[in-house]
């Protein structure tokens, strides 16, 4: 669920840093038209995936955050359009302002050079598994943002029953963390 058309460029300049969501206004997500796009559904749960790759989080996830993580994001206003037409304004783009450098590339595999890109050059990627302390925070890999979420907050979001966030140790099979 994602408008290209409304919400594109004002999404990929977020990773990172505080945008001004006057200018920005709210963001739109339509949701695609299928047996799961109904409200009672959608409201079920805390955080729900998006093509952004960047999670939208409800008032109970919202509150769970600023408790463990204050003043590390930024939320966003955004409405949730419906098949059927009916709007859902219970959730909010977070919008990580505190990003991490987390990969240590000169542990990093290079790819073969004739399959190496710029924004894409690595065989697979290492993250320090302490780079987060007691933060949530992001792993900005040039274009493309990775969350990373402290052991603090995953235990936060389990121990309260926050739905729809997974937490796994490796990312696509090519990001792994390593020890310090």
């Amino acid at each position: 669920m994602y408008d290209h058309r409304r919400c594109g460029s004002k999404v990929r300049f977020m990773v990172g840093k505080e945008i001004d969501i006057e200018e920005t206004g709210i963001l739109i997500f339509n949701v695609e038209d299928t047996k799961w796009a109904k409200p009672e559904h959608i409201l079920k749960w805390d955080f729900l995936p998006n093509s952004t790759r960047i999670p939208l989080a409800n008032d109970k996830a919202l509150k769970l955050l600023e408790e463990v993580a204050p003043g590390q994001f930024q939320a966003i206003p955004a409405e949730l359009r419906m098949p059927d037409g009916s709007i859902i304004k219970d959730y909010k783009l977070i919008n990580i302002i505190c990003p991490v450098e987390a990969i240590e590339y000169d542990k990093c595999p290079l790819k073969p050079e004739k399959f190496r890109t710029e924004a894409n050059k690595h065989e697979e990627y290492y993250y320090k598994r302490d780079c987060l302390k007691d933060n949530i925070q992001i792993a900005v890999e040039k274009t493309r943002p990775v969350f990373l979420a402290s052991e603090k907050l995953k235990k936060a979001i389990k121990s309260n029953n926050i739905t729809g966030m997974v937490f796994k140790d490796t990312y696509a099979g090519c990001h792994k963390f390593i020890e310090e």
